[in-house]
Order: structure tokens, then C-alpha cells, then sequence
């Protein structure tokens, strides 16, 4: 579910860019108001090919399908890999045109010459067509003219030689085109670092077309709105003595959506949504028989009065006797600020006592106090998982109708028991 931005948000991306602005690339950012759910468009198919291959898949694929019995190994579903490629470093300014690179692959250098080249990636064009048979993911890349130019402390450094890389896309569809991930190994920042000042110092003299220029606003604007509505918290689950359990959640300090729902005063938290009723009992409960549990919570943070203060009340899934108690809640929450988070957690896997205790010897000489506490942590340490929310995945909620007669009130909410 998206967080949408502010309209001056919108308009801050589009102050900067020139008059003669792509129709269609204007569109796209003022689209972002109405921005309900984002995503990701993730390549699994590696993963596919991976699945375990038998004579039965030499079948007619018209025929009936094939039921496996229950001691056949079942096919396992793609799993998610990580975007922040696609988020971080493809929305950057680029070097549009043609620069000739050596590019090493598995012991060997092939020529080519540069598509386009950002301080954190690049495309290259391969005229080796024995490229395409190469599996090795890891390259190095050396930029001769960029070498050439450089300072002379850059050319000892050796900061355009043998840049470390990873290779995130091969040659397909008859297109010998490489597509490149700077390494973020000491090297790979060196070179991050000098070629973002290469493109500050000769940005009017580069081809970086108009048309790219938009490309790169429209990204960085939706990939912030992703990373904004990409809520989850690390939660860990202590427990001090029988029956008795603590939890911690693990907030940074950069902005979160998540974390700033919970503030209901300023500079004032509240997570108690996670432990009444009986809640942190129950999922340790889960915990210690299954290995593993999850409890999905509805939450609405609602003003106190007139003053700047609110106040979070909840309805836990397990807590529902009947659908109408869930709709009229959700209902209600719809007036407010609704939010629907998931706590999913397991067993942690903690390190040998050891490995604690010689890491705590490490830091005994700057805090012995803090180092006891850490080692106490450590032992009562029972689950850990994440706080997500799954605001967008109960839409289906939002557009029910109320059943007729069914009330609003949601007060006694919290107070139902759970046995």
C-alpha cells in the first residue's frame, strides 16, 4: 500500500526540470498522487529452471495433469530476492554514449563499448558472441580513457583499473549487451566516488539527454514512495522468568512509517497494542510448540479531544468471533488512521555461549556493566521477527458493506479476553 506523497513533493520533483518536459513523464509523477499500491516486478525464472526435472515433464503439455503423491518431492515456490539495485543506483545520472572498457570475466577480457555508465553500474555492449556461455557472475571492469585522463595519484591508486563488478544481467534475444553492478568493495566506491565528480565536473559537456533526465526524476520519486510504504520492524522476545515476557523492537533512526504511526505525542511511543489482552502470551505459546507464530492486529490511532495527543486501539484476528466484529471495526478505523500490521516471529538462532562470551571479553575494558546486560539479553533471548505492515493486503476489507444494524463502536475493543 502506497504512501502517497504531498502535492509539494510532486512539485519539487517537477520545478527543476526544463520547459520542453516529456508530456508523458509529467504524467507519471502527477500519477503519484493517486498512487494506491506499489511493487515489484521481480525475474524468478533462474530459480524456476532450478526445479527438480523428471521424465513425467516430457508429457504432453495438453494432457491431464500430473498428480504427485504425498513422498514426491514438491516443486519449491521462487522466493523474493532483494531490489535495492533497481531502487538505489539505476536512478542516477548517466553517461549516455559510447566508451570503450575492457571487461574481465572468468580469467578472460572482452571488448567492449559502454551503453550508458552511472557511478554504480553500466551496460555494455559485447561483440564476443562466447560470452552468452560464460556462468561466472563476478567481472572486473577497466575504463582506459578515463584512466588516461585521470590525475596521477588516481592512475597509482589504479581507481579506473580492474574495478570490481557483478555481472546482474547477460546477452539475450540476439543483444550482446552486459549489464554491470559496481561492487560496493573499498575499489568499487573509489570508483563510485570519482566518476559521480567525473559527471559534476562535465555534466554540460556529456550526453545526458532531456528524455534520460526525466526517466531519473520519475524513478527517484517512485522508488522513495516504495521505500516509504515498505514497513517492517525487527521485534526480539525476551523472557525473564516463567510467564513472564518483554519484547524490543529494533527502530533506526532514519524515518519510518511505521515507526512514526506509533507516536501518539510528540517525541512519545506507544506498542502497547502488542502486548494486551493476552497477545505476547499467546505468540510465545505458538512459539514454544511450532517453532514459529504470526497474530495479524487492526489498529486505529484516533485524537484525545482537541488535544495533540492519540490514542491506538486494536483488534487482534485471533480476538474476532464473527466477520461483523472485523467489518465494523475496519469500517471505523477508515474514519481514523488505519493500519494492519503482522508479527511474525520464530525461534532465534542464537550464537554458542562461547561466541558471547568472547565477544563481550572484547568490550569488558570499555563497559563491564553494559557487558553483563548484553550477556543477560542474550540468555533470555526466546524469539525473534518482524512487525509488518499489511495495510494493502486487507483492501478487500475496506470495501465491504456493513452489515445493516451492525454499530460503529469499537470502545470495548481492547478489553475483550482472550482465553
Amino acid at each position: 500500500m502506497a504512501r502517497r506523497p504531498v502535492e509539494m513533493r510532486i512539485e519539487d520533483a517537477l520545478d527543476p526540470l526544463p520547459d520542453q518536459s516529456d508530456k508523458f513523464v509529467r504524467k507519471l509523477l502527477m500519477d503519484a498522487i493517486a498512487l494506491s499500491i506499489v511493487g515489484a516486478m521481480i525475474d524468478v525464472t533462474d530459480q524456476v529452471r532450478n526445479w527438480p526435472h523428471d521424465d513425467s515433464f516430457d508429457r504432453n503439455l495438453y494432457e491431464e495433469p500430473i498428480i504427485y503423491g504425498d513422498d514426491q518431492q514438491s516443486l519449491e515456490p521462487p522466493q523474493m530476492v532483494p531490489i535495492h539495485y533497481i531502487q538505489e543506483n539505476r536512478s542516477e545520472d548517466r553517461f549516455l554514449g559510447q566508451m570503450q572498457v575492457e571487461v574481465g570475466v572468468a580469467g578472460r577480457l572482452y571488448l567492449g563499448k559502454t551503453r550508458d555508465v552511472s557511478a554504480h553500474g553500466l551496460s555494455v555492449e559485447i561483440a564476443d558472441s562466447s560470452l552468452a556461455l560464460v556462468s561466472e557472475r563476478k567481472a572486473t571492469i577497466t575504463f582506459p580513457k578515463l584512466e588516461a585522463r585521470s590525475s596521477s595519484l588516481a592512475r597509482i591508486k589504479g581507481t579506473f583499473r580492474n574495478v570490481p563488478a557483478e555481472i546482474v544481467g547477460g546477452p539475450a534475444n540476439g543483444e550482446q549487451l552486459l549489464r554491470l553492478k559496481i561492487s560496493n568493495a573499498n575499489k568499487g566506491r573509489q570508483f563510485s566516488n570519482a566518476f559521480s565528480g567525473f559527471l559534476a565536473k562535465r555534466q554540460s559537456g556529456l550526453l545526458l539527454e532531456t528524455s534520460h533526465t526525466l526517466r531519473a526524476a520519475t524513478s527517484r520519486l517512485y522508488s522513495s514512495i516504495f521505500i516509504e510504504s515498505s514497513s517492517t520492524l525487527p521485534v526480539f522476545i525476551y523472557c525473564r522468568s516463567q510467564n513472564d515476557w518483554t519484547f524490543r523492537l529494533g527502530i533506526t533512526a532514519s524515518p519510518s512509517p511505521l515507526v512514526n504511526y506509533f507516536e501518539v505525542a510528540d517525541g512519545e511511543f506507544d506498542f502497547s497494542v502488542l502486548t494486551m489482552n493476552g497477545r505476547l502470551q499467546r505468540i510465545m505459546q505458538e512459539v514454544i510448540e511450532q517453532g514459529s507464530a504470526e497474530i495479524i492486529l487492526y489498529l486505529s490511532k484516533e485524537r484525545r479531544g482537541s488535544i495533540p495527543e492519540f490514542e491506538i486501539k486494536s483488534l487482534a484476528e485471533f480476538e474476532i468471533s464473527d466477520e461483523t466484529q472485523r467489518t465494523d471495526f475496519v469500517h471505523h478505523a477508515m474514519g481514523h488512521d488505519f493500519r494492519c500490521i503482522k508479527i511474525v516471529v520464530n525461534h532465534p538462532d542464537v550464537p554458542p555461549k562461547a561466541e558471547i562470551e568472547q565477544a563481550i571479553d572484547r568490550l569488558v575494558q570499555l563497559s563491564p556493566g553494559r557487558c553483563e546486560r548484553l550477556k543477560t539479553d542474550f540468555n533470555n533471548l526466546i524469539a525473534i521477527g518482524d512487525v509488518v505492515d499489511i495495510t494493502g493486503l486487507v483492501e478487500d476489507v475496506w470495501n465491504e458493506t456493513p452489515i445493516p444494524g451492525a454499530t460503529g463502536d469499537t470502545s470495548g475493543t481492547n478489553e475483550k479476553s482472550v482465553t
